[in-house]
């Protein structure tokens, strides 16, 4: 982890430095507010520690430049002022915690790891059953440290028992299978249990899944932690609840003209409007499958069953002749025609949206002091959040289920159990893990203080209780954990989908490949040494780079594609219905443009290379972890290359399936071809001449390669090079492209059996095409 600490007082930052760089961490200092602000720029850390008082520019000016630039970083204010309106005013500049001087640096050790718990807690996709472990992000599962290879049917089975409840077969039907599938319920589910229960029994574990006669099967209880021994009740069978926060209206705007859609998206932001897109049938559907909409806008051309739409109201975008084939009503609020421009379209999409109430934040009280109970209540409900007590913290368990809170707040004594060891029962349960939790407490030495951030609490209130303090601090706990999901879906760097986001948009495409029999790619896209390039040129540099290509990809990819930055450098993308070789073509055209736009440093343009590798459902894969494997072992083989390199999945440095001879004289165009060639994986010979080239060639005999062939060359032009190698039977194995300079050309190729021809001068990725072409012909 790396922070920075922002403090003018040496003593204070020196003996701060000593105490983190013994806890692991990194430590950078800034003496003022100007240098600070200048490392923030050039380097993403995780933690910024942030004195008040400091020279050019004061840490409440520094904190709020921070939000206001939309920078997420945990920031810790360090203040000399104790009173509550000084804490108050740091807390609204955007700090998530602050800590008052003389710094005791236990108290700030155990705050910055509970900063640092609640972030990655949020996102956690971890679940865990005693010694049974399983990660939904790689879909690896361990046993006692031991790997278990599942398939992805067993996989989905155990991650639904472990949410902790009893399922039936027919639970486990509606889960496990779609509805083409059909199974017969009884044998499909027993089949299923009896071979995860083999799997499991050759690792020892077979008492893992029990089953409950008359009601179906679960997990061991007696398997799970030992933190259950607690008297709490544990079989919470609520899931994750989402944050819920007031956000813009989401519509889904299904329109076939595509450039109609671009514009409508773009303009979206200016009415509040939250827009996705849907260019055809089949993505609409997978995206109303992902998500609630409040309103559809679909075009009468394409066709929604009306089981996709559910209860959501329908705006219908018609076409003066032809007739509406949707023959539902119930949900339609109105009609517009072609044409129609964006902004129209926009403002009767607003006007049709219903309005909504927002959502009011949710909070939960556990203190048997009914005094202290009815205060809270009333000091929260004044701000519009609805609040739930309760006095007997045995019954927590089942109302976490029934209200679903956004935090809890526990009082350090109560009855039965106490706050601390309640705190730690919340934390050891995966799917409360997440929650934020505040203490109240009357006692104020260190002790009693570390021990609550070591249980994992979040933060704690001081009794008496001040308003204004309790306020700001549920408030921004609220409020950061907003920001926290928000991040856990979107890349703050490059405002594209996570690893997280687009792993269930990706899944929800394969699905659509497989039931209707249709190809899908998965790319995977890597800039060559970003380490190197930040050491060189900065963080700055180095992050524009990332930024320009993602808006690259955006621009060469279509709307409905999946484009994610899936970790540091590596990005990936999705299409359906594109075969391997678009997909490297457009991603190859990407980085061609990409280069003509070049950024540039005071010292001038440098060198910026990448690698990518496009998978191909199902030939090179049947799932996600599959697909991104095939892709990755191709992008080893390459990592040496200081070139680009879009190259399918499989490709073999040595394979002679993709040869290629150019008969071209030096020109800027002949090193354009050869420079694209070698960035699609071709093996690439260059001969200059007529006459030296016919010698190669006859000596070499026929063989299955494309021969891009000028007309004009020198010592012996193209077209009499045609005729002698067709008299020897050259181009019977051997598909020859013709670089012609005018149509006469190209007409004498055609009668000699030339396979293609191209019109000089010709744009690169149409010359590609044709090779593409001439190349499947000889497979």
């Amino acid at each position: 982890m790396r922070v920075l600490l922002v403090e003018n007082d040496e003593q204070v930052s020196t003996a701060i430095k000593a105490a983190l760089t013994k806890q692991l961490y990194t430590v950078d200092i800034a003496i003022d507010g100007q240098a600070g602000w200048e490392l923030v720029e050039a380097i993403e850390y995780d933690l910024i520690l942030l004195a008040v008082m400091l020279p050019k520019i004061d840490g409440i000016q520094f904190c709020k430049r921070l939000r206001n630039r939309g920078h997420s970083t945990l920031v810790m204010m360090i203040t000399s002022k104790s009173a509550i309106a000084d804490r108050v005013l740091g807390l609204d500049s955007g700090a998530d915690d602050y800590i008052v001087k003389p710094i005791a640096l236990a108290e700030l050790e155990a705050r910055i790891r509970a900063l640092f718990r609640r972030k990655t807690a949020a996102i956690s996709t971890i679940l865990r059953w005693g010694k049974l472990q399983l990660d939904c992000h790689t879909r690896e599962v361990l046993y006692d440290q031991t790997r278990l290879d599942l398939t992805s049917k067993e996989f989905a089975l155990l991650e639904r028992l472990l949410e902790g409840r009893v399922y039936s077969q027919s639970d486990l039907v509606d889960h496990l299978w779609s509805l083409d599938e059909d199974p017969r319920k009884e044998e499909a589910v027993r089949a299923l249990i009896k071979r995860l229960r083999q799997k499991l029994k050759a690792i020892y574990a077979e008492e893992l899944i029990e089953t409950v006669y008359g009601q179906g099967y679960r997990l061991n209880p007696e398997l799970r932690e030992p933190i259950r021994s607690l008297s709490v009740k544990s079989e919470v069978s609520a899931t994750l609840k989402p944050y819920r926060v007031q956000q813009q209206p989401q519509v889904l705007v299904v329109l076939s003209d595509q450039h109609l859609l671009d514009q409508i998206i773009q303009e979206s932001d200016l009415y509040s409007i939250q827009v996705t897109g849907a260019p055809t049938s089949a993505i609409a559907q997978i995206r109303l499958q992902h998500q609630r909409f409040a309103l559809i806008v679909l075009d009468c051309d394409l066709v929604l069953p009306e089981s996709s739409i559910q209860n959501t109201p329908v705006l219908l975008l018609k076409r003066l002749n032809p007739e509406c084939e949707q023959n539902w009503s119930a949900q339609i609020r109105g009609s517009l025609y072609y044409p129609i421009t964006p902004t129209e379209l926009l403002k009767a999409s607003l006007d049709r949206l219903e309005p909504s109430q927002p959502l009011m934040q949710r909070v939960m009280i556990v203190d048997d002091d009914p005094m202290v109970v009815r205060l809270i209540k009333g000091i929260l409900e004044d701000c519009s959040i609805q609040v739930n007590a309760i006095t007997n913290p045995l019954r927590l368990w089942e109302e976490l289920e029934s209200f679903a809170p956004d935090l809890v707040i526990l009082d350090v004594k109560l009855p039965h159990i106490d706050g601390l060891r309640l705190c730690q029962a919340i934390r050891e349960d995966v799917r409360w893990s997440w929650l934020p939790v505040l203490f109240l407490t009357g006692l104020h030495n260190l002790d009693i203080i570390r021990e609550i951030f070591a249980v994992g609490a979040d933060d704690y209130v001081s009794k008496p209780i001040v308003p204004a303090e309790l306020i700001e601090r549920v408030s921004k706990r609220l409020t950061r954990m907003q920001h926290i999901r928000h991040q856990a879906d979107v890349d703050p760097l490059t405002n594209l989908p996570t690893q997280q986001q687009a792993r269930g948009m990706l899944r929800q495409l394969l699905h659509l490949a497989h039931q209707n029999q249709q190809v899908l790619c998965f790319a995977v896209l890597r800039l060559n040494d970003l380490q190197t390039l930040n050491q060189q040129h900065g963080y700055r540099y180095g992050n524009q780079v990332l930024q320009q290509i993602a808006t690259s990809l955006r621009k060469s990819f279509r709307i409905e594609d999946v484009i994610a930055r899936w970790s540091g450098s590596e990005f990936v993308v999705g299409t359906y219905n594109l075969t391997q070789g678009e997909v490297g073509d457009w991603l190859a055209q990407m980085l061609e443009s990409l280069h003509q736009t070049e950024l540039r440093l005071p010292m001038g343009s440098i060198a910026i290379t990448f690698r990518a590798a496009v998978a191909e459902y199902p030939k090179d894969g049947v799932d996600l972890p599959s697909l991104y494997q095939a892709a990755i072992a191709t992008l080893e083989q390459t990592k040496a290359d200081m070139i680009d390199r879009v190259l399918p999945a499989g490709w073999q440095p040595d394979a002679t399936d993709r040869d290629v001879i150019l008969l071209h004289r030096p020109s800027t165009f002949a090193e354009e071809m050869v420079r694209a060639l070698l960035t699609r994986g071709y093996r690439i010979r260059w001969l200059q001449d007529g006459r030296s080239g016919l010698e190669e060639l006859q000596a070499e005999g026929a063989s299955k390669k494309v021969l891009l062939l000028e007309a004009q060359l020198p010592k012996l032009n193209g077209i009499t090079l045609l005729q002698r190698l067709k008299k020897q039977k050259f181009l019977q194995t051997t598909p020859v492209i013709l670089l012609a300079t005018q149509p006469a050309e190209a007409e004498m190729a055609r009668n000699f059996g030339c396979f293609d021809y191209v019109i000089m001068p010709c744009a690169i990725p149409l010359l590609m095409q044709s090779v593409c072409k001439a190349l499947d012909s000889i497979r």
